[in-house]
């Protein structure tokens, strides 16, 4: 009995922290207790980024979403010159082509976080993929030395 009390609790750590993958990652979400774990104000974006898609319902999930970025990415594309977020979105799709739903939730992340949660900073083609007042709301709890937050 005695292992139970001491197994729950690192179960319940293991479940509900936002636990980064790797010590690289400056950040990390936990779509369970909305927890977000950041070293760095871009990480945070990038998780608040995630919070959003999920109050959304996995807005990123959707085809009008996929639809709106790949007419984005093509309009890049035709330009004369690349510039750099459309070339990290295709990096970010080309990384590991089997987990495309997952690519899809990072590339929701990536982009509020690229445009520093800044409607006027968003392709306007995809502007209306993300909810700014909650946004707003959400950033309003960063603190420069905080690392962790509940995102409620």
């Amino acid at each position: 009995m005695k292992r139970v009390w001491l197994v729950l609790p690192v179960l319940l750590v293991w479940m509900l922290a936002p636990l980064p993958p790797s010590s690289k990652h400056a950040g990390a979400y936990n779509y369970t207790s909305h927890l977000m774990y950041c070293r760095t104000k871009l990480a945070c974006l990038h998780e608040i980024g995630h919070r959003l898609d999920q109050q959304a319902g996995y807005i990123s999930q959707s085809p009008a979403f996929y639809k709106a970025l790949q007419m984005y990415l093509y309009t890049e594309m035709r330009k004369p010159r690349l510039t750099e977020m459309p070339a990290d979105i295709l990096e970010l799709t080309y990384r590991d082509p089997d987990r495309t739903s997952s690519i899809k939730r990072e590339i929701y992340a990536y982009l509020f976080a690229w445009a520093y949660g800044k409607p006027e900073l968003m392709p306007e083609s995809l502007r209306g993929f993300y909810d700014w007042e909650t946004a707003r709301h959400l950033m309003n709890l960063l603190t420069p030395n905080q690392k962790l937050y509940w995102l409620n």
